[in-house]
């Protein structure tokens, strides 16, 4: 019998993508390849070691830093003189801009196949094939990567964390730690100054009181870093003019992997290459700077890796939003961010926000980040999250807490979702003694791939703006039409988020035949589903929710599809039924009641029968096809269960 042919494939860089490289693991295994899968956040050096038994490597960079990660890169350099090597791969995004030139460059650097941006994984796979047909495999011999550490041996039994608000004189010490992590850090020491900065400063949870009482419709809002100084407050001038009514920026994906030597490399360049805001090697005076030249309340959105001093500066240069939590910025992001490490650190970010609206009255808004990974999340997993995130942060002073939420596809779900995500947090923190938390929503325009065709991807951000409108949260973040291409341009941002705001400003629709009964069924089942993951973090914490989160992730009690933390067990997986509502396929050790189990199952058995699907080994088909369903476009309408395509799953691999 022929050995099989292996493969190495491995994310590169700093970016957290790691959706389409499971898609791909799985559809090269089913086609009899040996895949060595190294996951995402390597070192090109790392990658190398493993390829020197490999008949192909395949890597991925999705940030658009392609050129900075391979700068001291050349293929081959693996292999013994006279040897032939692997071939060599690279795809994703590689390029924060169209790429020109890109692919002659790397070719000519020995990359054997080159996609500078999306490319179907059909057509991957059917190159992959043609390369490697008349290929002999090499030896695969003793492979040099290093293992990949599992959660079990890196999470103890008794998680060292613990509820209670953290200690005063130990967060001194820690705090002027983090403070000397890097050279801005000193300006943000003087926490009096900071306040006196802060008050008076525009802020969200005002916003949101306005939009909660219905005094104002939900703010629209886009995300827009640019990494010279210049050019963020040229984009905020605009933004302003142009009548928005928040400011945020996102920051670069080096600082969220806190490669501030990095970056400064980069600015010295020109800022050449960043993809956001590097608001950490500008420093507090910066961003003071160009807080003081709105009147429009200010954010931070990052995805970082330990959040401490980012948020220490962000506070301090008049920042009075800050996005993500222990879980919902970890689990989707990084791959090995150990789950007590992170609970920690961002205790740290709460008992900051805490301590400014104890000792001198400003209001800072704490938002969690519910999409996670933004691909097939069954609800039930982002609203446990959530719940568990706004528990941490009340419990260390938080009172301004934005639950967010992150558009699943179906309307009838998402307005189930929003309704129990809503009762379900305001439920927990009065049960946990939190009597002065304001709660908000801010819905998250679908967070999945989208589709290529810039028709479709309008048709989907104006119908998600009106399943906005009937949920009314504070804010919706925005999408553009070209989401799935590039980074948009100001100027696209700006065009979608006056085309939501349009849409969020009329009155919402009234129900459809029927809709209330679907939603409140709906609510149901989600709701039981809900409270037996809230019930078990807690039995798992012994009545602790920062122990019990810790302990319920490494057990898979709770468990986010497509993950790439190694923390994350990845057993529960999912999939649409036939109206488009996800649900879960497999639901691995996730402590749900039978019934709702039976509902499930159910739902995925009638998805089988009519796809035609008979032998369960192929229910990765069914995965495979709701992945790539909507940046292919092959959708009818949005909500998915607007008018659900009656069309046999389309086969393309495998």
């Amino acid at each position: 019998m022929t050995a099989p042919l292996t493969l190495v494939l491995a994310g590169i860089g700093a970016d957290a993508h790691t959706v389409g490289l499971s898609l791909l693991r799985h559809t090269l295994t089913s086609c009899g390849y040996d895949v060595v899968f190294m996951g995402i956040q390597n070192d090109i050096d790392d990658v190398r070691a493993v390829a020197r038994h490999a008949d192909a490597v395949l890597v991925s960079v999705m940030d658009g830093h392609c050129l900075h990660y391979l700068r001291d890169f050349e293929p081959g350099a693996e292999t013994s003189d006279g040897e032939d090597g692997p071939l060599w791969y690279i795809g994703g995004n590689l390029a924060i801009d169209d790429g020109a030139g890109l692919e002659d460059h790397l070719r000519a650097r020995g990359f054997h196949r080159v996609f500078v941006k999306y490319v179907d994984l059909a057509v991957v796979v059917d190159v992959l094939h043609r390369d490697m047909c008349r290929r002999v495999p090499r030896a695969r011999g003793a492979w040099a990567h290093r293992a990949a550490r599992t959660a079990r041996s890196l999470v103890s039994s008794a998680p060292a964390v613990g509820d209670d608000p953290l200690d005063g004189a130990s967060l001194r010490a820690e705090r002027a730690e983090v403070l000397a992590e890097w050279r801005t850090g000193r300006e943000a020491a003087d926490l009096a100054d900071n306040a006196a900065f802060l008050t008076g400063r525009a802020g969200f949870p005002a916003l949101h009181s306005r939009v909660d009482r219905r005094a104002e419709p939900p703010v629209a809002q886009v995300r827009v870093g640019v990494p010279s100084v210049p050019g963020q407050r040229a984009a905020f001038e605009r933004m302003e003019h142009d009548g928005s009514r928040v400011l945020s920026y996102q920051v670069d994906s080096l600082t969220r992997a806190r490669r501030f030597g990095d970056v400064a490399e980069a600015l010295a360049d020109g800022a050449a290459g960043l993809n956001g805001f590097p608001v950490i090697n500008h420093g507090v005076t910066v961003l003071r700077e160009l807080a003081a030249e709105t009147a429009l309340p200010l954010g931070t959105r990052h995805s970082m890796r330990d959040p401490r001093l980012l948020a220490e500066i962000s506070f301090a240069g008049g920042v009075t939003s800050f996005e993500g939590g222990a879980l919902s910025y970890n689990l989707p992001y990084h791959r090995d961010y150990p789950l007590e490490r992170s609970v920690r650190d961002w205790q740290y970010v709460d008992r900051l926000v805490g301590r400014y609206a104890r000792d001198h009255g400003v209001a800072i808004d704490r938002e969690f980040f519910g999409p996670l990974t933004g691909t097939l999340v069954p609800p039930s997993i982002a609203i446990a999250v959530n719940v568990c995130e706004a528990l941490l942060a009340a419990g260390q002073g938080a009172r301004h807490l934005s639950l967010g939420f992150g558009e699943h596809g179906s309307r009838v779900q998402d307005l189930a979702a929003a309704r129990v995500l809503r009762a379900t947090a305001a439920r927990a923190l009065l049960g946990a003694g939190h009597h002065r938390v304001h709660l908000s929503l801010v819905f998250h325009q679908y967070m999945g791939a989208f589709p290529t065709d810039e028709r479709l991807a309008g048709h989907l951000i104006a119908e998600s703006a009106l399943l906005a409108r009937s949920m009314r949260p504070s804010r919706v973040i925005v999408k553009t039409p070209v989401e799935a291409r590039r980074i948009p341009t100001l100027e696209e941002n700006l065009a979608a988020q006056r085309l939501v705001g349009s849409l969020l400003a009329q009155p919402a629709p009234a129900p459809g035949p029927g809709e209330e009964r679907a939603v409140a069924e709906e609510s149901e089942v989600l709701q039981a589903e809900v409270d037996a993951l809230l019930d078990s973090v807690l039995a798992a914490g012994g009545g602790s929710i920062a122990r019990g989160v810790v302990l319920a992730v490494r057990d898979g009690l709770l468990d986010v599809p497509f993950a790439p933390s190694v923390f994350n067990r990845g057993e529960a997986t999912s999939v649409r039924d036939c109206d488009g509502a996800i649900r879960w396929l497999n639901t691995g050790r996730l402590p749900l009641p039978d019934g709702v189990r039976a509902f499930h199952a159910d739902m995925v058995a009638a998805r089988r029968r009519r796809d035609g699907i008979v032998d369960r080994r192929n229910d990765h088909r069914m995965v495979a096809h709701d992945l790539l369903e909507v940046p292919r476009g092959d959708f009818e309408t949005w909500p998915m269960d607007a008018r659900r395509s009656r069309r046999p799953t389309r086969v393309t691999v495998g």
